[in-house]
């Protein structure tokens, strides 16, 4: 069976003053596992570059193509979001851009 591991960076863009980190976050969208697979929190609330942001790892039995249709399809419903793919050596990412949010999940399968 083909497994593919994601990670999902969700930004905001307005910037967060210490210790509004959290409160900063619970806005983001909560984006489930993917279909035949399981999630766990890497950061619930962290900030990098000055950004405050969320961190889940995934895995999944889907390939890494069929989790990036799973979150595209997900995403798109009823919203005004954009989405990109493009391609990092093994890893193929998925860019969904909103006014208050940016979305990026990185997927690859793994060997069998």
């Amino acid at each position: 069976m083909r497994y593919a591991f994601a990670m999902v960076a969700c930004l905001l863009f307005a910037g967060a003053h210490a210790g509004a980190i959290e409160r900063s976050t619970r806005g983001l969208p909560e984006l489930g596992p993917p279909p035949q697979g399981e999630a766990q929190w890497v950061a619930r609330s962290m900030r990098h570059n000055g950004l405050p942001m969320t961190l889940k790892s995934f895995h999944s039995r889907l390939s890494a193509d069929g989790v990036l249709r799973h979150y595209e399809t997900q995403t798109k419903h009823g919203s005004t979001r954009e989405s990109m793919r493009s391609r990092r050596g093994a890893w193929q990412v998925l860019a969904i851009l909103e006014a208050r949010f940016f979305i990026t999940i990185h997927a690859r399968d793994l060997p069998s």
